[in-house]
């Protein structure tokens, strides 16, 4: 994968490649790029993972940058990300194929789906890779799923959002609660498919409205980007 950036901080557009097909990432306004800066992080970030999902960027805010420049966990109580299957870099995505992916998330995580099994045996396989890369036993179980089903769609994309409730412990010890609200969006660009995540803990529903307005507005700005052709960026090193 090619990482091509111009400019930094706030505005920053990164350019990043999904097989041979180049796309323009543009950064959530007010917000950093922090993969690439601290090596601990990245890995830990690239754990929590599916194997089957591969990184093209993460953003925090400038609170958190501050801290993971100076080798400090951050809090990350709010985050963007974005991802692309693997295996799919060099396959075309037409758009009766994007369709179909629309119409089986849809059937997959609409409000009365229930994934209690799935999500726990990818939060062992998190843990279990988390465990490696802090060289400490670290357990990972999530709770509560309240699907929220589609809140936006598009011929391109197709937004929706999750709460769940999870616990991380790490060293045996006692184990951090933590809610969120996730809002993600697969956007259909140039013959791929492109996962927008938001991420922010949940406190109140007026973090599921800041998730869910904050994904549209960087679903906007990803497409209006990629419609204008301009992915030609000075190359720099990731």
């Amino acid at each position: 994968m090619v990482i091509l950036c111009l400019g930094v901080g706030r505005g920053e557009s990164t350019a990043v490649s999904i097989g041979e097909v180049s796309l323009i990432l543009p950064a959530p306004d007010g917000y950093f790029r922090f993969d690439g800066k601290n090596k601990d992080i990245d890995a830990e970030a690239q754990a929590l993972l599916p194997t089957t999902v591969h990184s093209l960027a993460y953003y925090c805010d400038e609170s958190d940058l501050a801290k993971i420049t100076n080798n400090q966990a951050p809090d990350l109580d709010r985050d963007f990300e974005a991802h692309f299957i693997k295996g799919h870099e060099n396959t075309t995505c037409n758009n009766q194929d994007f369709d179909k992916l629309k119409a089986y998330l849809i059937a997959q995580l609409g409000p009365d789906q229930i994934h209690d099994d799935i999500v726990n045996q990818a939060a062992d396989s998190a843990a279990s890779r988390l465990s490696k890369v802090q060289n400490q036993i670290v357990a990972i179980k999530v709770g509560e799923t309240l699907q929220l089903g589609v809140f936006d769609s598009t011929p391109e994309s197709v937004c929706m959002a999750t709460v769940l409730k999870a616990s991380l412990a790490t060293g045996g010890g006692q184990p951090l609660e933590v809610v969120k609200i996730m809002a993600f969006s697969a956007v259909h660009i140039k013959g791929r498919v492109l996962f927008l995540y938001v991420l922010s803990t949940y406190q109140s529903t007026t973090d599921i409205q800041w998730a869910r307005s904050q994904l549209l507005k960087w679903r906007d700005a990803v497409v209006v980007s990629n419609k204008s052709g301009e992915t030609s960026l000075p190359e720099t090193t990731n």
